[in-house]
């Protein structure tokens, strides 16, 4: 699940984010960091613990957790996309903020942190935490 939210957000960045009027650019640096720190956390994680990957019983939830995933990948990514939307229509160098309208920015203010927050559930049910 982690590779698949890091090979997404590469993806972002690779194809939507650089077809804006002023792309948002991650320095190389601060995205190793990022890789770094997480790497270091599944690893931490599982020195400290110990997970046994042989327990039957933990087969079930692991199913709801990789659905979960799934459809909060999807959501940020959808996201995403209509925040970018927002930005592309903007010609001029004047800076005009929009309030994203469409989509899931109708039931929640900001889906995109909140499918973060699932991300971060899905994970933690998926390690039995």
């Amino acid at each position: 699940m982690y590779i698949t939210h890091v090979l997404r957000r590469l993806l972002e960045q690779a194809f939507l984010f650089t077809k804006l009027p002023k792309p948002s650019l991650l320095h190389v640096v601060g995205y190793l960091f990022g890789l770094w720190y997480f790497y270091l956390l599944i690893f931490s994680y599982y020195v400290a613990t110990g997970l046994a990957l042989n327990n039957p019983s933990s087969y079930y939830p692991f199913g709801y957790s990789v659905l979960l995933n799934c459809f909060a990948q999807f959501l940020q990514f959808y996201s995403h996309v209509k925040l970018s939307e927002l930005r592309r229509d903007v010609k001029d160098e004047a800076k005009i903020y929009k309030v994203p309208t469409a989509g899931p920015f109708k039931y929640v203010l900001c889906p995109h942190y909140v499918a973060e927050i699932l991300i971060y559930v899905s994970v933690c049910c998926n390690l039995n935490m």
